[in-house]
């Protein structure tokens, strides 16, 4: 699995949990169609790397946060890189036409169709 991977998964845990859907490791697995086992390693990437105050509610039968202000401050720079690794466009205001130029003949044709041009005039 990639890390990319991964990060959607535990942004996806960790939306649930916000929401106090009560998320486990079978309902998580179903829905992001991979094994408990995936599950259960993501959440303990989330406690042991992460930080994250997670308990599990016998009543509930899900997992939540002991502490509601914890966030994934780590993940912030974390998911502008995921965006950036799916194509997410790079823009800039002020470059000279040779490195547009630039642009054009090395990054162009590795996005295909994923790369587009606007220009802005005053």
């Amino acid at each position: 699995m990639s890390q990319r991977q991964q990060l959607e998964r535990i942004m996806e845990i960790d939306r649930r949990i916000r929401a106090g859907e009560f998320p486990n490791a079978d309902r998580m697995a179903e829905i992001l169609e991979v094994s408990r086992r995936v599950i259960y390693n993501d959440r303990s990437s989330m406690i042991c790397r992460l930080g994250a105050p997670i308990e599990y509610d016998r009543e509930r039968g899900g997992w939540f946060y002991t502490d509601q202000i914890w966030i994934l401050l780590g993940m912030m720079v974390t998911e502008r890189e995921l965006l950036a690794s799916i194509g997410w466009q790079i823009i800039y205001f002020s470059m000279d036409d040779h490195i547009k130029q630039l642009f054009e003949d090395r990054i162009k044709p590795k996005f295909k169709d994923r790369y587009a041009v606007f220009e802005l005039t005053n």
